[in-house]
């Protein structure tokens, strides 16, 4: 394969990091948008409930699930092309040019795990800055907003008599002011559209069946990657319909959040394949073998022999 120099991925790392303050930046410093709500809208005035799927389970379901399945994954394609394929010689090294003179060699399958950690994660912080600007920008009250704010009277009764006020829209804190003392909270219930979760749940799910998709073996294990690609659109599935039954989110903003991280997912996966199209390894074969083999559990359509020539 083509040598892959140090400054590139160096340049990667940097973006990331530069990224992830982005993300902080928006999630913890900039203030969301103080926007209103109409007198005939009582779609805010839903009871609070805690979160069917919390924050903390869904940093599991981004983050260390889909690592931990990539990681399984190339050991378990490793395992099987040296099982079927014994007298395979599974040596290539991914090369990284340091100085003209100098290149060092990245194990093949840590190599891999690498490409895909890195897209994954830059996918995701995408998905979450994206999220987050929407969040702020818009500045959307939740369904609960008016019982996190407990508003000193009742907005409904007593400022949306149009004949005495002539008020359609209320905005909170002008026109009336919030119990709550602890502004965080309030300021969370304004971060409606889109929401976070489906987002990210379906930026997760969508690229690990897409990942099932490219990697696994279809024909050798039967409606095995089916069932595991069901499962993942299932749980982003759930994830984001609790979003709505626990009021946390608008019906048209988990739309928008799942919509959202689908579509970045399929982005993100697209110029993966490109990556590995450009740079993935043609499979080299010993030369005892008494003719080339067909590797079952990757694309046959990019695998090539130590001379180039491509097999069919």
């Amino acid at each position: 394969m083509d040598p892959i120099h140090l400054n590139k991925i160096l340049y990667d790392i940097v973006l990331l990091i530069i990224m992830f303050v982005a993300f902080i930046i928006f999630k913890y410093v900039v203030v969301p948008f103080q926007t209103g709500f109409y007198c005939d809208d009582y779609s805010i005035n839903m009871e609070f409930k805690e979160s069917t799927v919390s924050n903390s389970v869904l940093i599991v379901l981004i983050l260390p699930v889909p690592f931990l399945f990539m990681i399984i994954t190339e050991i378990f394609r490793t395992a099987y092309m040296k099982f079927k394929h014994s007298k395979l010689s599974l040596h290539n090294k991914y090369r990284i040019i340091i100085k003209k003179d100098r290149i060092i060699h990245l194990n093949e399958q840590f190599g891999n795990l690498l490409i895909n950690f890195g897209a994954y994660s830059f996918g995701l912080l995408c998905n979450l800055i994206i999220t987050l600007i929407g969040k702020k920008t818009i500045g959307r009250l939740r369904p609960n907003f008016l019982s996190v704010c407990k508003p000193s009277i009742n907005p409904y009764k007593e400022l949306c008599n149009t004949q005495v006020t002539g008020r359609t829209f209320l905005i909170p804190g002008f026109h009336f002011d919030c119990l709550e003392i602890d502004m965080n909270k309030i300021n969370e219930s304004r971060k409606s559209f889109p929401s976070g979760h489906s987002s990210s749940s379906f930026y997760a799910m969508i690229f690990l069946i897409l990942y099932v998709h490219k990697f696994w073996n279809k024909r050798n294990l039967g409606f095995v990657p089916q069932f595991f690609q069901f499962l993942m659109f299932t749980t982003a599935w759930y994830v984001a319909l609790s979003r709505v039954t626990d009021n946390k989110h608008h019906p048209t903003d988990v739309l928008a959040g799942s919509i959202l991280g689908t579509l970045l997912a399929g982005f993100t996966f697209y110029y993966l394949n490109l990556f590995y199209r450009r740079y993935n390894f043609r499979l080299k074969y010993d030369a005892s073998n008494d003719g080339l083999k067909k590797i079952d559990f990757v694309e046959s359509s990019n695998l090539r022999n130590s001379n180039g020539i491509k097999q069919v």
